[in-house]
């Protein structure tokens, strides 16, 4: 599974409901760290073992690895392209205005 940007936000939005539902945070930290990486697939698994931790970080802790995959995906922000992407957007002869309107909120929250 190749993940850019905008999946990788919404695989983690599906996970941090996933882990309310669950009541994770009920769970030692190296368990929800297991399970988020048994979720998340084969390939986070291979970046997450490619990632350093520094002395002060677990690789354990859920939350720094959601934000170092955060920083992965993420990236360098270039504005200009977003703004490109969002003023090219037209809305296509057969697509509804309901379709329109939320692919261009969904390019503005890029």
């Amino acid at each position: 599974m190749d993940l850019k940007e905008e999946d990788w936000k919404l695989w983690k939005q599906e996970w941090k409901n996933y882990a309310n539902i669950t009541q994770l945070h009920k769970h030692p930290e190296d368990v929800q760290t297991s399970l988020l990486l048994h979720c998340a697939g084969r390939n986070i698994l291979s970046i997450y073992n490619a990632f350093e931790f520094r002395t002060d970080e677990s690789d354990t802790n859920p939350q720094t690895v959601l934000e170092k995959l955060d920083d992965y995906f993420t990236g360098e922000i270039n504005e200009t392209m977003k703004r490109f992407s969002f003023n090219k957007r037209n809305q296509a002869m057969d697509e509804n205005v309901d379709s329109y309107v939320t692919c261009l909120r969904t390019l503005a929250l890029l």
